[in-house]
């Protein structure tokens, strides 16, 4: 397991670092294939729960608010977007409740939670990268989420005693998330670094301290991603990715973590 991971790793880091380089459109559909992925799996792991959500409705809504945020105009049509996905929702629960569904309010629930949670979090990830030195902060935001992942996951087995969810990950501990914290911490200052010798606007503190905030707010996408698949008694999403799951097993962290990042970044570092 822990050399398919290692392996997999391997392809998957230098394919995100060369769509992050790329940046415009090809990085954005490229972020949008992966969204599409995620709710799929995500539509599916509920499906083999009992659930039923709005399969249509949920991914047309990933992809539109990629492709807005990507062209630029969501944050002006947010209000009205998200207004106008909710009653769609609403509609959708009407129509299934009227064809028999027993679970109308919980599928309408878990279809908003899908829909908000990879497309409106997922869009962030495209969002980043459109900042001034969206390039870097990119880097430095979903490296370092995925930095404290690898840093929980070796200092929990070296040296985790107190589990930290034991009914939902009995696997992580209070040791590991704080040495995925420091970890994330370290790659935030080397990034910084980088990103400074490179002309960027960015300095070793700023990114030490983006880092540390991913290392902070990432597991709870991971924890709450977890609960959904204890819900639906599943490991996993699917087995897309060899050692790692399916695509929203890689990506529940990621959408935290860089949400919270661009906005750290958008209202506190660039103010």
């Amino acid at each position: 397991m822990l050399q398919a991971r290692f392996v997999s790793a391997l392809v998957l880091l230098p394919l995100v670092v060369v769509l992050v380089i790329v940046g415009g459109w090809v990085y954005a559909l490229a972020v949008i294939l992966f969204l599409t992925i995620g709710g799929h799996e995500y539509v599916g792991a509920m499906r083999a729960g009992g659930y039923h959500p709005y399969h249509r409705l949920l991914m047309l809504t990933i992809v539109l608010i990629g492709l807005g945020q990507a062209a630029g105009f969501l944050p002006g049509l947010l209000a009205p977007a998200l207004t106008a996905f909710l009653v769609v929702a609403m509609l959708a629960m009407l129509a299934s409740y009227s064809d028999g569904d027993h679970l109308p309010t919980i599928n309408y629930g878990i279809t908003v939670t899908g829909a908000l949670y990879i497309g409106w979090l997922g869009g962030h990830i495209i969002a980043i990268r459109q900042l001034p030195d969206g390039l870097y902060w990119t880097l430095i935001a979903a490296l370092c989420t995925g930095f404290a992942d690898v840093g929980a996951y070796l200092v929990g087995r070296a040296v985790g005693r107190h589990p930290m969810a034991p009914i939902v990950s009995p696997s992580k501990t209070w040791e590991g998330y704080l040495g995925g914290a420091i970890t994330a911490a370290g790659c935030g200052a080397l990034v910084g670094a980088f990103s400074a010798a490179s002309g960027a606007a960015i300095t070793p503190a700023e990114g030490a301290l983006l880092g540390l905030v991913a290392g902070i707010v990432s597991p709870a996408g991971d924890l709450a991603m977890s609960t959904f698949k204890r819900m639906v008694k599943i490991k996993n999403f699917s087995n897309l990715i060899p050692g790692h799951g399916g695509m929203l097993d890689r990506l529940d962290s990621v959408l935290v973590g860089v949400t919270v990042c661009y906005y750290v970044i958008v209202y506190l570092l660039r103010d």
